[in-house]
Formats: structure tokens, sequence, C-alpha cells
């Protein structure tokens, strides 16, 4: 079966599109990889690729190296680079759109800027019931604050953060409370970004042991209604609320290879999230 990887692929793929109808804004070589790309994702035919800008120059690839424990990635991210705010906001459905999410950050440098976070304030209030995610993927410099420490504005902005183990313990050690010991477990850095962003859904993707997450308070939820009485299994929202969620088991012989796994995850998540939030569910109920 031919499918491309990340979390922006995986959430436009055959198997969800019975949940939305996704569009991709994104930059494509116009390369062999570059064409195949395009050609498959039209085959599918469960994208928009009106808004899919055919930039000059090679496609961005990944290759994985899987070992036993562990795994490691060479990458290009040529066509990424050219991903800028003026591309995004220049496509009708970003404008139009009920859910964006911003896949791959540290992989695509033009989103590294003042403008781009404008952009995304501007859509959140010509639109006040759009809502965004993110995900941030590795940043090879290990830095984890994104170019002049804009990732933290950006996260700011976002109603939900899908994270890896590796990736949160990284962010929440950029924060005062870490006291530059760093994050030492996902939890713990789960308690410092709920801390250092209230306002986001972090949710932490865990691997074999499934995934963990965490809200201070929402700010995507519908106004409640004064007038509603209140519910005893609604968790108070200046209490936070956590949630851990076991892995999925599986016979060894049916796994063929776990990467993307987490990107499927969210990519499921996303698409339920998408679907409650037209509902007027809040967010912090249908997680």
């Amino acid at each position: 079966a031919r499918h491309f990887g990340s979390l922006a692929a995986s959430a436009s793929s055959p198997i969800l599109q019975s949940y939305t109808s996704p569009a991709l804004c994104c930059c494509v070589g116009q390369d062999v990889f570059g064409n195949v790309l395009h050609d498959v994702l039209k085959q599918e035919g469960c994208v928009d690729l009106d808004q899919v800008f055919r930039s000059e120059g090679s496609q961005s690839v990944c290759f994985v190296m899987t070992g036993s424990e562990d795994r490691a990635f060479i990458s290009c991210n040529v066509s990424n680079d050219r991903l800028v705010a003026s591309v995004i906001g220049g496509c009708n459905d970003f404008w139009e759109a009920d859910h964006v999410h911003i896949s791959g950050y540290f992989s695509c440098k033009g989103l590294h800027t003042a403008e781009f976070l404008e952009l995304v304030r501007a859509a959140k209030e010509r639109r006040p019931r759009m809502t965004f995610s993110l995900d941030t993927q590795f940043d090879e410099s290990k830095k984890w604050t994104g170019h002049c420490g804009l990732l933290t504005e950006l996260v700011k902005l976002v109603d939900i953060a899908f994270l890896n183990e590796e990736e949160a313990q990284g962010i929440a050690s950029t924060h005062p409370l870490c006291a530059g010991a760093g994050a030492a477990s996902p939890a713990r850095a789960l308690d410092v970004l709920m801390t250092a962003l209230p306002t986001t859904l972090h949710v932490i993707k865990c691997g074999p042991k499934g995934a963990i997450a965490g809200l201070q308070t929402s700010q995507c939820d519908p106004s409640p209604d004064p007038n509603a009485a209140p519910t005893s299994a609604s968790t108070p929202p200046e209490a936070g609320t956590k949630w851990q969620q076991d892995a999925v088991t599986l016979s060894p012989e049916l796994v063929v290879d776990t990467c993307g796994a987490g990107d499927a995850f969210a990519a499921g998540f996303l698409h339920i999230f998408v679907e409650a939030h037209m509902r007027g569910q809040p967010l912090r109920d249908m997680v």
C-alpha cells in the first residue's frame, strides 16, 4: 500500500475522509519525488489539492533507518522551507477552515517568523470558533524554542499541541520552572507545560505506554450557559485535568513498523475533535 507519512498526510487519508473535507496547504517540489507525492494524493481523491504550491526545485524527503530499539531520520527540508506565511495567507481554505493543523513546525523554518504568528492571530480574530493544533516534531538543534523563542508564542495560540516524550521534555526544559535541570519524565513535562501554557491541551505520545494529556483551561470552548445546572461529572477548570490512555496491544506478527504510529493516533484524535467541536462539545469533556 502506498501512503505518505506525517500527520498532515495521515489526517488527509482515505480512512478518515468521511469525517471532514481536508485541504492541504503546502509546498511540493517539481522533481520525481514531488511528482509522485502529488500524483498519489490526487489518485486518493480525498484532499483538495488546489492550495498546493508547486515550488521550483526538489521535494522534501525523509529516510527512516529503523533499528531494533531505536530509529534515525535523514531529512531534506528544501521544499518545506519554502512554506512561508504569505503562501498560507494566500490559501482561501486557510481562512475558511474550521480547524487548522500545523504539522512539522521544526521542519518548516519558513514558519519561524513574526509574520506567521500574526497570520494565526488574524485568523483567530476573524473567526473566533476556528481552532488550531500543532505538531512540533524533533528539533535537530535541541534548543526547543524556535527562532527567537517564537515557539512558545505559537503554542499560546493553538488549542492542541501533540508532542512525543522527547519533544515534551525538551520544550518543558526551556521553562524557568525546570531551573536548568530539565524535565525528568513525560509526567513532569506535562505538569510544566500545563502551568506555563495553561490554555493549550498538551497531548504527549508515549509509544508503547500509550498517551497522556493535560489541560488547565480551554480557550476554544463555547461560553458556558449561565442558566445551566452544574454537573458533578465536570472537573473545575481551575483545577486542571489530566488523562492517561494505554496503547492498544497487537500481536507482534501484525506490526510491520511503528514509524508513524504517533502521527496516525494524532490524526484520528483531530478528526474526532473537529467533529465534537462543531457540535459545541467542550474540549475537556471530548478528550
